[in-house]
Parts: structure tokens; sequence; C-alpha cells
């Protein structure tokens, strides 16, 4: 993505707390072909002395569960967004915009089978829906059948932060109570984290 030094987030802690917090991710490839892929799914995070790694898991009829086994995958995690008029600042002339966070991570997409396959659902259901009911053992192995699931061991992560860092304060300041005071608890998530930059 385009990365501006002004919006570029290097705190790793800050990435990986809102990959967590925003696990329905964008999962994007391209085919032996060069045709384009790009499916949402949830995504779980693992990290440990070996690094981190991304899972999910495509229905098998999904054609780009067959594109993406092998091949450079990219994931698309995206945090609170919200518009910018341009009519909030207090200096002109201006254009509207749109603040932002987003975590991208790429690297190299390997297919998990068997009881890596499994552990994956079970860590995925756990994490998401904690009280769901137990999944019969032949309910699950049905599911699993249906599914494959990918490891994608990440080489590459960028972070963006684009909260009006390149206005002037009086200018951020404004944007910011702007958004504070919207009806949407979107624009009030992006109001906070321009506190955080400010």
């Amino acid at each position: 993505m385009y990365l501006p030094p002004e919006f570029q987030e290097q705190d790793r802690r800050k990435l990986l707390d809102l990959m967590r917090a925003a696990p329905f991710a964008l999962v994007v490839s391209a085919g032996e072909d060069g045709t384009p892929y790009a499916t949402p799914v949830p995504v779980l995070l693992e990290e440990d002395s070996g690094g981190l790694r991304l899972r999910w898991h495509l229905s098998r009829a999904n054609p780009h569960a067959a594109a993406l086994a092998g091949r450079e995958g990219l994931v698309v995690f995206q945090g609170p967004h919200a518009l910018v008029d341009s009519a909030w600042y207090t200096t002109a002339p201006q254009v509207g915009t749109w603040n932002y966070q987003m975590v991208q991570a790429s690297g190299p997409v390997s297919v998990l089978e068997n009881d890596q396959a499994a552990q994956f659902s079970r860590a995925l259901t756990r994490t998401l829906t904690p009280d769901a009911p137990p999944i019969p053992p032949e309910f699950e192995a049905k599911m699993l059948r249906g599914v494959v699931t990918f490891e994608l061991v990440v080489t590459r992560l960028e972070g963006k932060s684009k909260l009006s860092q390149n206005k002037g304060a009086a200018d951020r300041e404004a944007v910011r109570a702007h958004l504070a005071g919207s009806d949407r608890e979107e624009d009030r998530a992006v109001a906070r984290l321009m506190v955080d930059k400010g």
C-alpha cells in the first residue's frame, strides 16, 4: 500500500492488536494465470519464536482455494475508518479525505491438513464464539471435508494510521471534534485514535 512516512505505524504491538480486533480480513492472491482473487474470511494470528503466522479456511468449492496453495498471499485487516469533510477544516482550500487504520500482512501460503486443520477450526470457534455448544465429532469431520485450511507465514507486515497527521494542529483538532460528535461509533473510534496520534 502507499505509505507516506507520516502515516507509517511501526509499533508492532499496535499492529497485532488491530489485527486481533478486526479478524474478518480480506485474503488476496493471484492465480497461476494472473487472475486476481479476494475473499473475506475470519483470520487467526499465531505468534511464537518461529514468527507470525495467519490461518484461515475457505470453502473447498471456492475457486480461490485451488488458486491459493503454494503462492504468495496478502491479508488486509481494516481498522476504524471515517470520512473527513473538507468543510470541517479551519483553513481553506481543502478537499475531503478518509481517515483510517489498516494492516497488511504478506508471505507464502501453504495448506494445513488433518490434525492441524482440525486444531485451527477448534481455535477459531473458541476465539470467535467461546459460548458455542460442543460440536459433535462426526459433524466436525463433515464440515472439515468441505473446507481447505491455509497458513500464511508473515514475511512483511505494514501498518498505516492515516489520522490527519499531515494537517496543522487546528485542522486536526477540528476534524477530531467533528468525528467525536458523530452518531457513528466508528467515527468516534477514529476520533479517539486521533488523540493518541496527536
